[in-house]
């Protein structure tokens, strides 16, 4: 499809934005989730600071990341020399984030799909889908691999497209975006691989102003070198296992703390 240039909206990599908006995905069974969290730009350094002193609290060394595949993981903690963090302390530390969400405050945006809903769904379709212009006309047929990884990147555009109710959340076009490094290489839309964080690279006309489409452009950065993409990582987690009702860390009610948040199901209407 041609883009005229004078009809993009570059989004993501601007230094000068009010806001910053830092994603991370999760995947728990068949629930895909990808969530950004939104902050003034001028108050990273402070939550940076209290994220600093919530590891120095717990005994969790500077460099060890708040990551949750390694903090609720029995032997990533062994590995990573904090097995003595208990179920009471994790819970208490995923309490203490969300009081740091509340109190900066900071806006929660996610959605999540069902994996195999839609693989069931492509492969009823034969593994393809239409691309189409704004009037409807179909364009080009091309190939479709609903991969985990693929999805989410489409679920990332999703979390952060789509219109919030609330006009307190920050929309995309305030926003620096800054996603978690992922270099495993996937196919989603048509027969090349790219690195996964890369599927958040691309255009949207959800919720763009007439006769415009955004190109998302992120800030690839990796987990450990971004305190502020650990309070992500968490988030989609929490997001996670809130959808899928577990209630081992209490994550529902947790989720349920967050005062500023919208979500989105990406579903396929038949």
């Amino acid at each position: 499809m041609n883009i005229m240039e004078s009809n993009i909206i570059q989004i993501g990599a601007q230094n000068s934005a009010e806001y910053s908006a830092f994603g991370d995905d999760c995947q728990i069974g068949n629930t895909l989730v990808y969530a950004f969290i939104i902050i003034k730009s001028d108050d990273i350094p402070t939550v940076e600071h209290r994220i600093a002193k919530l590891k120095e609290f717990y005994g969790i060394p500077p460099h060890i990341a708040l990551h949750c595949r390694m903090l609720f993981s029995g032997d990533a903690r062994r590995k990573a020399g904090i097995n003595d963090l208990s179920k009471d302390k994790l819970h208490s530390i995923i309490r203490r984030i969300v009081k740091i969400i509340n109190q900066t405050p900071i806006s929660l945006r996610y959605a999540y799909c069902n994996l195999s809903t839609l693989e069931n769904h492509f492969k009823e379709n034969n593994n393809e889908i239409e691309l189409r212009d704004r009037e409807s006309k179909t364009i080009m047929k091309t190939s479709i691999t609903p991969t985990p990884k693929g999805l989410l990147g489409l679920l990332g555009h999703m979390s952060l497209s789509a219109p919030s109710e609330n006009k307190l959340i920050p929309s995309i076009e305030q926003c620096k975006i800054i996603v978690s490094e992922d270099k495993s290489k996937t196919r989603f839309i048509g027969k090349h691989e790219r690195q996964a964080h890369n599927w958040m690279k691309g255009f949207s006309d959800i919720n763009a102003p007439k006769n415009k489409v955004f190109q998302f452009y992120p800030v690839i950065k990796k987990l450990s070198d971004a305190p502020m993409l650990q309070i992500a990582d968490v988030a989609a987690y929490m997001c996670g296992q809130a959808i899928n009702k577990s209630d081992r860390y209490n994550f529902t009610t947790q989720l349920k703390q967050i005062r500023l948040w919208t979500s989105t199901e990406f579903v396929i209407a038949t």
